[in-house]
């Protein structure tokens, strides 16, 4: 089972596709849909959402979709973290993943941005195979992370870490100035670009983390 382009009839969108069973696949003289195919893999008992997931997936999804994720799977040893996850993010939307600790979220999080490697399933964001390394570095150019943690030197400025992270992501010196004015007053640290980050309130140096994962 995978993710890939269905070009047939110059339709140009992600489909989940299973080597064994295709969507609308004629068996039997009946037509076989998503639905019946999640019911045939024993997900009936999935959460409604869940299933929903699955099969917009199979059903078939526009190319131009950012976050896609097919049938993805973690193990740390014999404990299962994540097991058969499929999902995509359309574009223009805001999406929350929630749930208690231990459920995984990080781990799922660190997979998207290949910190880790899945044992299973498929990655595509903006289009590229998170799996391979070269599309992988592709995508870090337009990809921003705020850690749970701040990260930050105290003694630096937010201006100093706005051009530090801007310069890194490949910015040039002389235009990353009026990058960091923007950035700055996007998340209201206009006032505090000159303070030192160590002189900050935590509500403040988080608003910093968050300019620093939009910097690039």
């Amino acid at each position: 089972t995978g993710v890939g382009i269905d070009e047939e009839n110059n339709r140009k969108e992600w489909k989940l596709i299973n080597s064994h069973v295709a969507l609308n696949q004629i068996k039997d003289n009946q037509i076989i849909t998503g639905r019946d195919i999640a019911t045939m893999h024993g997900e009936n008992r999935m959460d409604i959402d869940v299933r929903r997931e699955r099969e917009m997936l199979l059903e078939g999804i526009p190319r131009d979709t950012p976050v896609v994720v097919a049938n993805l799977s973690k193990s740390f040893e014999k404990f299962v973290a994540i097991r058969d996850i499929s999902l995509h993010i359309p574009n223009s939307s805001v999406f929350a993943l929630l749930g208690p600790n231990g459920a995984a979220k990080t781990t799922f999080i660190n997979l998207l941005t290949g910190l880790l490697e899945p044992n299973e399933g498929q990655i595509y964001l903006l289009g590229k195979d998170m799996s391979n390394r070269k599309q992988r570095q592709q995508v870090y150019k337009n990809l921003g992370l705020c850690q749970q943690f701040d990260v930050y030197l105290p003694n630096l400025t937010v201006r100093q870490h706005l051009k530090l992270f801007a310069v890194i992501h490949g910015i040039e010196w002389k235009k990353a100035d009026s990058i960091v004015q923007y950035i700055a007053a996007f998340v209201c640290l206009g006032g505090v670009l000159d303070k030192c980050v160590g002189q900050l309130s935590g509500g403040m140096r988080r608003r910093m983390n968050l300019a620093l994962a939009l910097i690039g």
